[in-house]
């Protein structure tokens, strides 16, 4: 009997054991969809708009905001001749946390992401799923320009977005590597020196 009971304890203790095992951090977990996300809307080498520093680009933006991402819709359609020929955008909302520099002092801004590599509008309501599932990213840094097509903004370039990222703490998500990575070679790597955190990169800013 007493045989029984040890066996039954050891039974409880190797179940609690199976039940306590760390689960995957769910802070990762949400870094690893949104750099999903990043993967698909990455455009570098599409804007030629660019400034000799970070501030000069922040200070030129028509609205550089702190903002939560917080939803994403499809947009605009533009189809060629070919039936795969088809130029697609996302429509992404964000919420207002903070005023950088802004003409319009809105609690909520909309802006345009690019999908130059979506050949078809599957590739792009796949894109919009990937978007979905990585929503809401809660701090990013907005540099954005209005859209003179459009009641909306679009970021000024691929240094538009600044994030913190699964690839670095500090991180221009649509460029093709993390700015930190690039060294000295990195156009605003000076501004970059000493700081630590994206927290640290607003407060560089304001």
């Amino acid at each position: 009997m007493r045989q029984a009971r040890w066996m039954t304890l050891l039974a409880w203790v190797a179940i609690g054991c199976v039940a306590e095992a760390p689960a995957e951090p769910a802070h990762d977990s949400q870094l690893a969809r949104e750099a999903a996300l990043w993967e698909r809307v990455r455009n570098w080498g599409n804007w030629a708009e660019y400034e000799p520093t970070l501030s000069e680009l922040v200070d030129s933006a028509d609205a550089a905001v702190v903002a939560r991402l917080v939803s994403v819709a499809p947009w605009r359609e533009v189809a060629g001749d070919a039936s795969d020929d088809v130029y697609t955008e996302l429509l992404v909302e964000a919420e207002v946390s903070e005023v950088l520099r802004d003409s319009t002092g809105d609690a909520s801004v909309s802006f345009s992401l690019s999908l130059l590599g979506a050949s078809s509008l599957d590739e792009r309501d796949e894109t919009l799923a990937v978007a979905r599932s990585a929503l809401p990213i809660e701090r990013v840094l907005l540099v954005l320009r209005q859209r003179s097509d459009a009641g909306s903004y679009r970021v000024v370039n691929g240094y538009g977005i600044w994030a913190s990222t699964e690839r670095s703490v500090i991180d221009a998500p649509l460029e093709p590597e993390a700015p930190l990575a690039r060294g000295e070679a990195f156009p605003y790597a000076h501004e970059l020196r000493g700081i630590e955190s994206l927290e640290q990169l607003i407060d560089s800013l304001r």
